[in-house]
């Protein structure tokens, strides 16, 4: 991801759930420098999705993630595919990445149901 994503997911404003996240990133995540370039077309966009964009295209990437609409469309013009966060939440659980944990039996130690990495669903009853 680019420095400047990070920088916006370590922010105080970040969801605790995303700083905790970025705080213990996993070994297949990694934070990368990106220097500007002189592009007029990502001017009106935030500084995530104008490193976002500068890191894709330096890669040559095929595919980004941007969840931002002007980010979308910018990215859409310079011939990505563009998911969002909840476009690769949905591939993740078609590949049965990612599962919904059960709710505990016990109505009075409720835990909030989250998403974890690994686990193979159980059919519907």
């Amino acid at each position: 991801m680019p420095d400047a994503v990070h920088k916006e997911l370590c922010h105080p404003a970040a969801p605790p759930v995303v700083r905790g996240w970025v705080a213990g990133l996993p070994a297949w995540a990694e934070v990368s420098q990106v220097e500007a370039i002189d592009d007029a077309t990502l001017e009106p966009l935030g500084a995530g999705e104008r490193a976002a964009i500068t890191l894709a295209l330096s890669m040559h990437a095929d595919l980004i993630l941007i969840d931002e609409r002007k980010g979308t469309a910018v990215a859409l013009g310079k011939g990505f595919d563009v998911t969002g966060t909840l476009g690769v939440l949905a591939l993740a659980a078609r590949r049965i990445c990612l599962t919904r944990r059960r709710k505990p039996q016990n109505p009075t130690a409720a835990a909030p149901a989250t998403l974890a990495y690994g686990e193979v669903a159980e059919p519907a009853a």
